[in-house]
């Protein structure tokens, strides 16, 4: 029996579905954020400190959200579940071109930070891995990839939104999170169905599937097992539901239990690692007020703010490749590839910020670094503990990855008002040297099976 129309092209268009949440909600919300500080703080008579702690009442919501929507996502339909989650994010963005108090802000971004739970850690992961057997890695990589391209594309646009007017921040939003919703919505609500089982089909590369395409099984290229680490990886804690969901069946269970985990030094420096590597990553969001601060003293350099941040996003979106391409060869090689590129963005930032092509080259080179997150992370943390009980103790280290979102995404900003940019450039150098101390720390005492 050959395969219907519907059943060749329906989950590609789940996939299309990941890739237009990664674009629009998670790009516009978050990888966007930072060219609103300068105006935004400007325009409230308050600190970049202050009104950047509306990130960390997201991140706070977010973190409380993730075991809620987990159970959820395991029972409800996921249109609606993801649909919903589209509107939290969109329309509190868009109230916000109407704000005048910093409150308002907060507020706005809890409950932003409520619907990313299940955008930003569960849904692509969950629903590539329902959907597909194999290359459930590269659907999801491809997927997180659109983060950076919308980086790319959006942080340039809202640049010059917000330079059209004293008030062109307003606009911004306003244009922001009517995108938020119109570029995913229309996809969560007509391209997705929670198991392939809703409409009688089967996971694409499963025996059944096989058969019903006529063609062997053996014939199709798997997965390995390196590369499903893409399906843990995300910008912070990833719950047990969603990697179990995502999980490849076809690899050996080997390594050490989450209760044995618990005793090794390892597990430890790994928890250094990922709290580390989120602050390094929440440090991204000041860049375009940094370039904007240069203003006095190099003004061509100041008018590159958005692009700065564009060019990181671009960065990440190819770290993101590279770093899972060294990573299956060598953990050891992907943690000094994104170490050296974050010393040597930082280095250039801060000595050499006169000449714009190396200040853009920079900000490319932060975008390795910040791939770390979302690939060097779980490909260090299966390298280490192994696949026996793998999402139970990849979901402990990502969850201080998320606490440490909350505590830096604002502290950030109270530093740079308290101390100025050249002491929390050596505060950043310092903590990339710690990234790599415990991350070849953790590598070299990983426990034996």
């Amino acid at each position: 029996m050959a395969l219907s129309v519907k059943q060749k092209i329906f989950p590609y268009l789940v996939v299309a579905t990941g890739c237009a949440l990664c674009l629009g909600p998670i790009t516009l919300t978050f990888s966007c954020a930072g060219i609103f500080y300068t105006p935004v703080s400007e325009a409230l008579g308050v600190g970049k400190g202050v009104f950047s702690l509306y990130m960390t009442f997201f991140y706070l919501a977010q973190t409380l959200a993730l075991p809620f929507m987990g159970r959820l996502m395991e029972r409800a339909d996921l249109r609606i579940v993801l649909s919903v989650a589209v509107v939290l994010m969109g329309a509190p963005m868009a109230l916000m071109s109407q704000f005048d108090s910093v409150w308002d802000f907060y507020l706005a971004g809890a409950i932003m930070g409520i619907g990313d739970a299940p955008i930003l850690y569960l849904a692509v992961s969950t629903l590539v891995g329902r959907w597909f057997e194999k290359r459930v890695g590269f659907y999801v990589g491809i997927c997180m990839a659109f983060t950076g391209v919308g980086g790319v594309i959006f942080n340039p646009i809202g640049g010059a939104i917000i330079a059209s007017g004293p008030e062109g921040w307003r606009l911004g939003y306003l244009v922001f999170g009517v995108l938020t919703i119109a570029i995913a919505l229309p996809f969560t609500l007509f391209c997705v169905r929670s198991w392939p089982s809703d409409l009688g089909m089967h996971p694409v590369w499963s025996k059944e599937w096989c058969a019903q395409a006529g063609m062997p099984q053996s014939d199709q290229s798997g997965q390995s097992d390196q590369s499903s680490q893409s399906v843990q990886a995300d910008r912070s804690a990833q719950p047990l539901q969603s990697t179990q969901a995502a999980r490849p069946v076809r690899s050996p269970r080997r390594g050490v239990t989450a209760k044995e985990a618990l005793r090794e030094p390892s597990f430890y420096a790994m928890l250094v690692f990922a709290v580390m590597v989120t602050a390094l990553v929440s440090f991204y969001l000041f860049f375009p007020s940094y370039a904007s601060s240069l203003g006095n003293e190099y003004p061509q350099i100041a008018a590159l703010a958005a692009t700065l941040a564009a060019a990181t996003m671009a960065g990440q979106a190819i770290g993101k490749v590279l770093l899972g391409i060294v990573g299956d060869k060598s953990a050891p090689a992907g943690l000094l590839l994104a170490g050296g590129c974050g010393v040597v963005s930082i280095v250039v930032l801060w000595l050499i910020p006169n000449v714009a092509p190396l200040f853009l080259a920079a900000g490319f080179l932060y975008g390795i670094l910040y791939a770390a997150e979302t690939v060097q992370m779980p490909i260090m943390a299966r390298v280490i503990f192994g696949t026996r009980e793998y999402p139970a103790i990849y979901s402990r280290i990502s969850t201080a990855s998320s606490l440490s979102g909350v505590v830096f995404t604002s502290a950030w900003g109270f530093l740079i008002e308290g101390v100025g940019y050249d002491v929390t450039f050596v505060t950043v150098l310092a903590m990339l040297v710690l990234l790599g101390v415990s991350g070849s720390f953790a590598l070299l005492r990983a426990p034996k099976d």
